[in-house]
C-alpha cells in the first residue's frame, strides 16, 4: 500500500507541478506570483515521495506478496476521512461546495461521531449560517455552485 499512495502523491504533485509552472505566473516583476508556492510545494512533495520510493526498493523485495501483504494489513477503518474527501470533490462539482460541505458535515456528526439528530442538525445549521455568513455576505466570495448552479 505504500508504494500505491506514493504512487498516487507523485501523480498529484507532478500535476500541480506542472500546472503552476505552465499556467500560472511564478514572478511579477520584483514580486512572487501566484505559482510560485504551488510550485515549490508540488516540487518538494515530488522530491520527497522520490526519496521514499528509493528506500522502498532498497528495503524490501516489491513482488506480488508484497502487494497481498499491505493491502492485508491496511485498516480500511482509518480511509474513511480519504473516501469522504473524494466524495466532497465529487459533490462540490454537482451540487456546490456549501450544500457539500452541509451534507458533509452534517454526515461526520451523526455517523463518525455518533451524535444524536437533534445535536447534529442544531450543530450543522449553526456552524454553516456562520460560514455563510463569513464567506457569502461579508467577504463576497463566489464559492463554487456546481453544475446545478445551487447556493
Amino acid at each position: 500500500m505504500p508504494l500505491i499512495i506514493d504512487g498516487i502523491l507523485l501523480c498529484v504533485g507532478s500535476y500541480w507541478f506542472v500546472t503552476s509552472v505552465t499556467s500560472l505566473t511564478l514572478f511579477q516583476g520584483m514580486s512572487i506570483g501566484g505559482g510560485l508556492l504551488p510550485a515549490f510545494a508540488s516540487g518538494l512533495l515530488i522530491l520527497l515521495v522520490i526519496i521514499e520510493i528509493v528506500n522502498t526498493f532498497r528495503k524490501e523485495k516489491i513482488d506480488k506478496a508484497y502487494f497481498q501483504k499491505t493491502i492485508r494489513d491496511v485498516n480500511w477503518k482509518d480511509m474513511i476521512p480519504l473516501g469522504i474527501g473524494v466524495l466532497c470533490l465529487i459533490g462540490s462539482w454537482l451540487i456546490g461546495l456549501f450544500l457539500t460541505l452541509t451534507v458533509m458535515l452534517f454526515c461526520w456528526l451523526k455517523v463518525l461521531s455518533k451524535y444524536s439528530w437533534k445535536k447534529s442538525a442544531v450543530v450543522t445549521v449553526c456552524v454553516m449560517a456562520f460560514l455563510y455568513g463569513v464567506f457569502k455576505l461579508w467577504l463576497q466570495l463566489p464559492l463554487p455552485q456546481g453544475l446545478l448552479g445551487l447556493v
